[in-house]
């Protein structure tokens, strides 16, 4: 099933656009007096205490809903960005993605020591000092799901360039240990198809939006029109994730990967 990519209308179901072209001018108009009633209880306490109503608040709720039943059952292009080694990449293409826990940064450290590509004595600091059971990524297989910020080297670099994870290069940010990652695997992106049924937005609390929602808006900016909601999107899925979802793997080198990145352009190298 081809997947869609957050970022290229094209690629959307047929189905899903044409409802959101049917409800243009109604959405729209949702937005109008949202920002109006915002707009007023920045002057008004009691517009705060008693918010006007939004006519269209309803007619938007149905568009929704209608949406969710059209996405059921489509894949989201998704890119997973890390730092692999051999065998760890060997793994990957064979068993897929697993959710960040202390078990599995015990085991990436036990097999990285194992195969020679670090000491005991620098694996001991690292567990000594990692946060896989605090870091909100617990749990969780996480993915950029807009192609373009694979192009920004503030947003991945960290990603690509030190082995390990966040909750392993993290605590260490200003110590030497962080060369030591740095030093070992390859950058590595891997291109994904998943299912949008077994995706959550990454921060939940960030807006109450879902991913219905975010396309919504992402479809609303891709017009022209000033929504001011969040229009980005970043997921996670709270399972493993088979390798029968990875579409691509591309790793630096690549020209996949130049291509994906414009890596060649940055500051730092990967």
């Amino acid at each position: 099933m081809s997947a869609i990519d957050f970022e290229n209308l094209d690629t959307w179901p047929d189905e899903f656009r044409s409802l959101l072209e049917s409800e243009d001018e109604q959405l729209k108009g949702y937005f109008d007096r949202r920002d109006e009633i915002e707009k007023l209880q920045r002057k008004d306490v009691a517009a705060r205490v008693n918010p006007p109503n939004n006519p269209y608040k309803d007619h938007r709720r149905r568009v929704i809903q209608r949406s969710y039943s059209i996405l059921k059952g489509q894949h989201l292009a998704c890119w997973h960005c890390t730092r692999l080694l051999d065998h760890e990449l060997h793994e990957v293409r064979k068993n897929g993605l697993l959710p960040l826990t202390p078990k599995l940064v015990e085991t990436r450290l036990e097999r990285a020591v194992r195969y020679g590509h670090l000491t005991q004595e620098i694996a001991d600091r690292l567990r000594c000092q990692e946060v896989s059971a605090d870091t909100s990524r617990r749990d969780r297989v996480c993915f950029v799901n807009e192609r373009s910020i694979l192009t920004y080297e503030g947003d991945v670099i960290c990603l690509l360039s030190y082995w390990g994870g966040e909750a392993v290069y993290g605590p260490i940010q200003l110590d030497p240990l962080l060369q030591e990652v740095s030093s070992i695997g390859k950058a590595t992106i891997l291109h994904c198809s998943v299912p949008l049924d077994d995706l959550s937005l990454f921060n939940e609390q960030e807006d109450g939006l879902d991913i219905a929602e975010r396309l919504i808006n992402r479809y609303f900016v891709s017009k022209g029109y000033p929504v001011h909601d969040i229009a980005s999107l970043e997921t996670s899925k709270r399972s493993a994730m088979p390798a029968s979802m990875i579409v691509e793997v591309c790793q630096s080198g690549d020209a996949k990967f130049e291509e994906l990145t414009e890596c060649s352009n940055w500051g730092a190298r990967v």
